[in-house]
């Protein structure tokens, strides 16, 4: 019998940006399963469903893109699915779009390049001064930054993760800025990081990932048959 693999863009706003991952993953797999959809589950001693979220977003960032990749026993129609979904999201959660995409096609994961962001900071200089810090960013070969998660400092080349910054321009007493950052295995940009460099990672500040783009011509690493 034939299976289908439904690929689902969404938002993620409001409240539920502080949500983490697993939150996320726990959220649409009850709303999947509150819509009856006939998920495939894995093997072994706790079966999951099979949903695989392209990109995890940091805790405190909201998404205007969100693409996740859902595996279904039975084809349904994509307009049948659009219309059970949205009774069973909360508010913050809102479909954008939902296609059917070959079975095997690569995992979104390995095949992501890059992400787009846009921050909203606190207009504390004049546009040129932050255009000048931006310049400033982006004509440096290196920039050393340190995170800490899990107990560990990390300290890593910052530098070689960001694509582009851009002042987009000021917006009452924000400023705004487009960043574009990898977002591949093992080499991921955070905004925030980014935006702490440039000395504008404040209270108050406001960041949307708005764009994930894939590496159309990686043929590589495939979802297994069920």
């Amino acid at each position: 019998m034939r299976r289908q693999r439904l690929r689902i863009q969404f938002t993620k706003t409001g409240a539920l940006k502080y949500i983490s991952h697993l939150d996320l993953m726990r959220l649409w797999e009850r709303a999947l399963r509150r819509a009856g959809l006939p998920l495939v589950f894995s093997q072994g001693f706790n079966p999951q469903p099979k949903i695989i979220i392209a990109a995890a977003l940091p805790i405190g960032i909201s998404g205007r893109a969100e693409v996740m990749d859902v595996f279904l026993e039975t084809p349904m129609p994509t307009l049948e699915v659009a219309k059970m979904l949205p009774s069973c999201l909360p508010d913050e959660v809102r479909l954008v779009s939902i296609e059917e995409v070959p079975w095997d096609e690569p995992s979104l994961q390995v095949r992501m390049r890059t992400a787009e962001y846009e921050a909203r900071v606190p207009a504390e200089w004049t546009l040129s001064e932050l255009r000048k810090r931006v310049a400033t960013f982006l004509a440096a070969s290196e920039i050393w930054h340190e995170r800490r998660s899990k107990g560990k400092t990390k300290r890593y080349d910052l530098r070689s993760l960001v694509e582009d910054v851009r002042v987009i321009g000021r917006e009452g007493e924000h400023f705004r800025l487009s960043l574009r950052l990898k977002h591949e295995p093992g080499a991921t940009g955070r905004p925030d990081d980014v935006l702490a460099a440039l000395g504008v990672m404040k209270p108050g500040v406001e960041i949307e990932r708005v764009r994930l783009e894939w590496d159309i011509e990686n043929a590589g690493s495939k979802f297994p048959d069920g």
